[in-house]
């Protein structure tokens, strides 16, 4: 989102994204125009009826 500048904009965000691929401290995402998906990772995590993640 910093690279948008100061006002964002859902095209600037596209410009943005269309750059390639971003390293988002060790986790790497990549983005292009036909392919919007970012990463095809998936996590799955368990809240317990406290609130607390019980993962």
């Amino acid at each position: 989102m910093r690279r948008t500048g100061r006002e964002p904009t859902r095209e600037r965000l596209l410009q943005v994204l269309d750059q390639g691929e971003f390293d988002l401290g060790g986790f790497r995402m990549h983005f292009a125009s036909k392919d919007r998906r970012g990463s095809r990772f998936t996590d799955m995590t368990v809240i317990g009826s406290d609130g607390r993640i019980l993962r």
